[in-house]
């Protein structure tokens, strides 16, 4: 076995990261006074367990830590690494090289490795027992200690021959024993002292049991009762979460075809609303045409009446020269009568006359005798001409009255004839009136057929309406169903407020009390790591099982504010709270995410937090890794163990020393981190709610009329 590495990381004078490899043989170190030659042979001592600063040519153990200079910044820790060969086994483990670290943080905290693996100082102290190599072996020579070997009194000196003979383990192991029996002594004495005591009380502490059994019983039942009872109301509130969820889902498809549809309306509307227009207008101008239309009928009218009496006073004129000329004619023809009976007279004359020439003849042989019957015959004559005479001037006024007639029926005919013109002219306008009349007509009939696919409009446009009028109460319906989901969405979230400053929300009694001096006496406390992260969904078990305790653990500005804190808790005797000042937060190096099946990441990388929390959840989290489940993480941690825990999804957990925990609780209550998630889901929801509430009332002035 033989020493094959040193690195070296912030210790002392070494503030970069500094390698020694040594080969079998002799290696010497040289250089110029203060170069740190003397470093080397600390850092060898300090990593195998030195616990004395002075040994180390120091005060104090921080000294150690690199303190800077005017080119590099101070460290945050010390490390140093020593690799030896173990290939002849002379260390008892069964590797064929073995490293050795060791780190020390300005906190005070140190921690030592062996193979990477976090180690405990007494397995590390006896594993190099008879090896020469341990803190007080002889394998490192410094300044001045050959001179005290040789000058040293003999059980020093006894004690160095039997490190090199190899039985100081067992003498360690031996002292060790013996100590440990001392103690087992001490706690058996004890424990007859305590059993002594505990049997002089085992009377009234019986009686006392049987009363705590009971009152544990009926805690118990009380406890199952209200957890059922809470679980109940959990599963109501689920399930009314479910159905206000699905309800949401339904009003916002709701709200979605109730704007198509509005928009929709709206454009049908304003289509309806052009051609009400247009059809009001085209109405205007069929009512103005109508009215002309009416106006010319009207005038029509009196024009028809007019030639109808014209036509009435025609025909009664007409009757009248049809009577006249019947009664000429009647008088023609009786006219005609007489002139045929004075004809008839006035030949009967001339045949007497010509019959009274023959008797004159005849009596004129007789004048004598017949003088008185001539004379009478001649008077007689007279009388017949007188009478032929007033005939024939009778048949002269005939035939004037005959003529007049004749004149008076050709005037009379013309007139006829005058009167037929303008009959014609009143038929050919009442013609054109009837044919006026029917285009109106035909007009009006438009005028109503669209009168009528006006009405048609209208009576769609009313089914429109009547339509969104049902779409206006299905949307106060919703409205009134998203205000009570509102309500209860406010009531769960008040609950969950509530619960959050009760006791029975699982944070301490300590850390209630400080958080409520966060705003008053503790301006500095920034607030509970459970209040300060922000967890991806489905990762609430996963960081709650990480954090464990932590969860409940203070953040603060810095130590002074962390012991004002305490001050106050023991002044009131509130509880006990762990707190993280960022000044004294000083984390271990963090765990790189493997890039291995399962692994969702390493735990700090998954959460969200203000960026000046970086130590304290790099403290947390830095080396916790989260996986899907328990056998990827456990195929995993059979590889390497260069992490602190691994965490599953479902809270299992996979230590670096190989202990795992798992397995559920027969009824889970939800954490902090839970909670809080329910809480800002909840926010969400009412935010959302509230906005569909704003849309739907709009919606609602909008349809109102």
């Amino acid at each position: 076995m033989y020493l094959k590495s040193l690195e070296l990381m912030g210790f002392k004078s070494f503030g970069k990261k500094t390698v020694f490899d040594f080969q079998p043989g002799i290696t010497a170190i040289i250089g110029p006074n203060g170069s740190g030659k003397s470093n080397v042979c600390d850092a060898i001592r300090w990593v195998l367990g030195e616990q004395s600063p002075k040994t180390l040519r120091g005060t104090k153990m921080a000294e150690v830590i690199f303190a800077g200079t005017p080119q590099l910044r101070p460290a945050a820790f010390s490390q140093v690494k020593l690799v030896l060969d173990n290939q002849d086994r002379t260390m008892p483990v069964d590797f064929s090289e073995v490293a050795i670290g060791r780190q020390l943080f300005k906190s005070g905290e140190s921690n030592y490795f062996f193979n990477s693996t976090k180690s405990l100082l007494v397995d590390i102290r006896e594993m190099l027992m008879d090896t020469g190599i341990g803190k007080e072996g002889y394998s490192v020579i410094g300044q001045g200690d050959i001179d005290d070997i040789i000058f040293q009194r003999i059980q020093s000196r006894r004690a160095l021959i039997e490190e090199a003979a190899g039985i100081t383990k067992f003498k360690h192991r031996k002292a060790s024993t013996l100590q440990k029996l001392d103690h087992t002594k001490a706690n058996i004495t004890r424990l007859h002292d305590i059993v002594s005591e505990i049997e002089t009380q085992l009377g009234p502490l019986a009686a006392n049991a049987e009363k705590t059994r009971k009152y544990q019983t009926l805690v118990a039942e009380i406890r199952t009762l209200e957890i059922d009872l809470v679980l109940f109301d959990l599963t109501n509130l689920y399930s009314e979460h479910e159905n206000v969820d699905s309800m949401r889902r339904g009003l916002l498809l709701k709200v979605a075809e109730i704007e198509a549809f509005l928009e929709e309306i709206g454009q049908k509307k304003s289509a309806s609303r052009d051609r009400l227009q247009e059809m009001e207008r085209v109405l205007r101008d069929h009512q103005q045409k109508h009215r002309e239309i009416g106006l010319t009928m009207e005038e029509s009218r009196r024009k028809g009446a007019a030639l109808k009496e014209d036509s009435r006073s025609h025909q009664a004129r007409c009757q009248a020269i049809n009577e006249e000329i019947a009664s000429i004619d009647s008088m023609l023809l009786n006219g005609g009568q007489e002139i045929s009976d004075a004809e008839t007279r006035f030949r009967e004359e001339e045949t007497r006359e010509v019959e009274i020439n023959g008797r004159m003849a005849d009596i004129d042989s007789n004048i004598t005798n017949v003088q008185s019957q001539l004379d009478q015959h001649l008077k007689e004559v007279s009388q017949d001409r007188e009478s032929s005479f007033q005939v024939a001037v009778q048949m002269a006024d005939k035939k004037n009255r005959i003529l007049t007639s004749s004149q008076q029926i050709q005037m009379v005919q013309r007139q006829l004839e005058k009167g037929s013109a303008d009959v014609n002219q009143m038929k050919s306008g009442i013609e054109t009136l009837s044919r006026e009349k029917d285009r109106l007509v035909k007009d009006i009939q438009n005028l109503d057929t669209e009168n009528a696919d006006s009405e048609k409009t209208l009576l769609e446009d009313q089914g429109r309406l009547r339509t969104i009028e049902r779409d206006l109460h299905r949307a106060e319906e919703e409205q009134t169903a998203t205000g009570d989901q509102i309500k209860i969405s406010h009531a769960r979230r008040n609950i969950l407020e509530e619960l959050k400053n009760r006791a029975e929300s699982g944070i301490g009694r300590g850390v209630r009390e400080v958080l409520s001096m966060q705003n008053t006496e503790l301006p500095g406390v920034f607030g509970m790591v459970g209040d300060l992260i922000k967890v991806p969904r489905g990762y609430e078990i996963a960081f709650e099982t990480a954090l464990g305790g932590s969860i409940q653990d203070v953040i603060t500005r810095d130590a002074a504010t962390a012991q004002k804190a305490i001050d106050l808790l023991k002044q009131k005797k509130a509880g006990r709270v762990t707190f993280l000042p960022l000044d004294m937060i000083n984390p271990p190096p963090r765990t790189d995410s493997p890039k291995t099946k399962g692994c969702l990441g390493v735990a700090l990388d998954l959460v969200e937090y203000d960026a000046k929390f970086y130590t304290v959840m790099n403290h947390l989290l830095g080396r916790v890794l989260i996986f899907d489940n328990l056998d990827s993480a456990v195929a995993f941690a059979r590889t390497t163990r260069n992490f602190n825990r691994i965490v599953t999804l479902d809270g299992d957990v996979v230590r670096s020393s190989g202990a795992m925990t798992g397995g559920a609780e027969g009824q889970r209550m939800g954490g902090l981190l839970a909670r809080k998630r329910e809480l800002e889901e909840l926010d969400e929801k009412l935010q959302l709610l509230l906005k569909a509430e704003k849309q739907l009332a709009n919606k609602l002035n909008k349809l109102a009329p």
